[in-house]
């Protein structure tokens, strides 16, 4: 799921010194985007719906957000929405297939509070990455990430083979945003009960640390391998002097 409400700037240092060169060059971004293939086995359809908990500006705020899961076999979608003090902050989309790499995007849109829509299209008969909010471009070669079909490729891997996730794992995903992507490094911390709107859910508990100087969220996964590996709870912490917090907690799972 992308940043949420108050959260970070899309661009990590490292992203905008790579996007200054290319700039500087007339020539797209090149890097590797090769990851490791997991077990993976895609979670079936569901509806989770959320209340959101969190600051904005410091302030305390309040809401719901959902997120709307589409497994039909080799293709899958999934539509996201936010909506804090009584205004839509963030719908996104994603969609693409399900195969040996597991979650495989093809097109990602995201729709922030007002700001137009941006398409990051994962085009496999180019064999790449690109954007429409930026020149920049990467090669596509299998195991690449929108920031929505994360937490489902996540999911997978934990119903692919629970055995893959483990205390102090860590989990390899190149993800792309919507002006560039980098690797990122997803901590398996253990496992944990946590108490949520449905009730006391058993989960594993996964998060993403951003690199030294990146001003990138950190972002806390619970799921839950009773539910199908669903994510449980979602936390977003924007990294900066007194930056807000946005919490995810599941209320209601309709499948």
């Amino acid at each position: 799921m992308p940043a949420a409400p108050g959260a970070a700037g899309e661009a990590s240092a490292a992203g905008e010194a790579a996007r200054a060169s290319a700039a500087d060059k007339s020539e797209p971004v090149l890097a590797d985007t090769t990851g490791k293939q997991y077990r993976t086995d895609a979670p079936p359809s569901a509806v989770l719906d959320y209340d959101v908990t969190g600051t904005i500006d410091q302030k305390p705020s309040y809401g719901s957000a959902s997120l709307d899961w589409r497994n039909s076999g080799q293709h899958y979608r999934l539509e996201g929405e936010v909506t804090a003090i009584w205004v839509t902050w963030l719908k996104f989309s994603s969609e693409g297939e399900l195969d040996a790499w597991g979650v495989s995007p093809t097109l990602y849109t995201e729709k922030k509070k007002f700001r137009s829509a941006t398409n990051t299209h994962f085009n496999r008969n180019g064999d790449s990455i690109s954007f429409s909010a930026s020149e920049t471009r990467y090669p596509r070669r299998g195991g690449e990430q929108d920031r929505g079909s994360l937490i489902w490729q996540l999911a997978a891997i934990g119903r692919g083979d629970p055995a893959q996730f483990q205390p102090g794992a860590v989990i390899d995903l190149f993800v792309a945003g919507v002006r560039d992507g980098e690797v990122w490094r997803m901590q398996v911390i253990g496992e944990e009960a946590i108490k949520l709107p449905i009730g006391t859910l058993q989960t594993w508990h996964v998060v993403r640390v951003p690199k030294p100087g990146a001003y990138e969220d950190r972002i806390d996964i619970w799921l839950a391998p009773q539910h199908e590996w669903y994510p449980a709870r979602l936390r977003y912490t924007d990294p900066r002097p007194n930056g807000d917090v946005t919490e995810l907690s599941l209320s209601e799972l309709r499948r």
